[in-house]
């Protein structure tokens, strides 16, 4: 999605206070198939007590990128761990104070995908309880840009 540097993402913050969400175009293929690059995705601000198992979160990783993947469990040190759809392996743990929202709907071409839509949350479930779908993904993926 981009590389940001300290003052961006604090401005980031700020338009979520006053607009409660924000358009990114999607970039790269993490979240295969579910985004695709260039998909526009919209997310909206969200409190910690908020976020739930299966959550596609949007959040600064520690090399100052914008990152949108899919929250897994929260630590006891109040760090978050994600992973993209189609990733083999987990993000850094993120700390409670990168994270800058959640993934509230998909514009795909001529598709709206909403976070409640069934079609949204099945794909969630089955991403998190069969890990063999991301290794499918990734081999698929590896394969067709080859």
């Amino acid at each position: 999605m981009g590389q940001y540097d300290r003052s961006t993402f604090d401005l980031l913050h700020k338009v979520f206070a006053r607009e409660q969400e924000i358009h990114i175009t999607s970039a790269g293929n993490s979240m295969y198939p579910l985004i695709k690059e260039g998909n526009d995705s919209v997310f909206t601000k969200v409190s910690p007590s908020e976020i739930k198992r299966g959550d596609i979160l949007l959040f600064r990783d520690d090399k100052g990128r914008l990152i949108g993947h899919r929250f897994y469990y929260k630590d006891p040190s109040n760090f978050y761990y994600c992973k993209g759809d189609s990733n083999l392996s987990f993000d850094r743990p993120i700390p409670e104070n990168h994270i800058l929202g959640k993934l509230k709907k998909i514009q795909k071409k001529n598709i709206l995908l909403h976070e409640h839509d069934w079609t949204y949350k099945i794909w969630g479930s089955l991403v998190i309880h069969i890990p063999l779908i991301s290794r499918l993904l990734r081999k698929y993926l590896n394969v067709r840009n080859s």
